[in-house]
């Protein structure tokens, strides 16, 4: 394994438990220089032990990783919930003209899909407003989708869509299903849905890993990094994303796709206190 010149004079032990961690996580050799960056940032050695132990648990997806997730979703969607092409569709919680992940899960499900048989087009819908004029008055609805940090936005889609399937005098059964997401978001999705399912369930970075002083101390070490923040960066303000949007503390990254804001903001945030612009470990737009 190679690693890049270091930016930043690292102690030895430092640099062992960065070694080691590269080791185990050979997503982390090509990001170097970012992780040896944001190493530089902390000023405790408490500081340095929760951003390694953050790390180590960030769930790390390959795009084979994805289609085998995608293939979960299938799996439970056909065979566990018996949901069949004729009266299903498989819908994007997309409402405007931007992209979004939701859009373009949508259309990666029908790969998936097609190895099932029967699906077709007209199964997958980007918008909501266009699932409630063509879903059948008794038929099925999902949300699919590749992350759900909070639930807030699929929570709010959800109620939207039972309004107006109400005005349009149609009672459907919906459903959610999603690659990965937060376990805490259930609160928000499960009582609108009739099954609400993730190929994999995550678990918050420091609220669910740690209790009692090691929690406090945890909790503490995290807003003091992430004072080294500018306060604003690319039209966002830092106390909205503290410790995630919602205080997610998600730590996810698909590779090759836009993570979510639900990370904590030292893993994406673009600039330092000061403005000095960083390499943010997983970069967002």
């Amino acid at each position: 394994m190679t690693v890049e010149r270091l930016p930043h004079h690292i102690p030895k032990d430092t640099f062992e438990s960065l070694f080691r961690l590269s080791v185990d996580h050979p997503w982390l050799i090509r990001k170097s220089s970012a992780l040896f960056d944001l190493i530089s940032t902390c000023e405790k050695d408490e500081e340095i032990d929760l951003v390694v132990k953050l790390i180590s648990r960030i769930n790390f997806f390959t795009p084979n990783d994805q289609l085998c997730a995608r293939r979960k979703v299938c799996e439970y969607l056909t065979n566990h919930l018996g949901l069949i092409e004729s009266d299903t569709l498989l819908i994007a919680i997309k409402d405007n003209e931007l992209a979004d992940s939701s859009s373009a899960y949508v259309q990666q499900m029908k790969g998936a899909l097609a190895e099932v048989g029967g699906w077709r087009t007209s199964n997958f819908v980007d918008s909501l407003t266009s699932a409630v004029e063509r879903v059948s008055p008794d038929g099925s609805l999902v949300i699919v989708d590749d992350f759900c940090g909070s639930g807030g936005a699929i929570k709010r889609k959800l109620e939207w869509l039972r309004l107006k399937l109400r005005e349009h005098e149609k009672e459907c059964r919906m459903f959610v299903a999603v690659a990965a997401a937060m376990e805490f978001s259930k609160k928000e999705v499960s009582p609108l849905a009739e099954d609400y399912y993730a190929a994999t369930w995550l678990k918050r970075g420091i609220s669910d890993n740690f209790s009692g002083p090691e929690l406090e101390e945890a909790t503490a070490a995290m807003l003091k990094l992430e004072q080294s923040l500018k306060a604003r960066s690319d039209g966002k303000k830092l106390s909205d994303y503290s410790f995630g949007w919602r205080k997610s503390e998600a730590l996810y990254y698909s590779e090759g796709d836009n993570p979510p804001n639900n990370n904590f903001p030292l893993f994406w945030w673009r600039h330092m206190k000061g403005g000095l612009e960083r390499d943010p470990l997983i970069p967002r737009i």
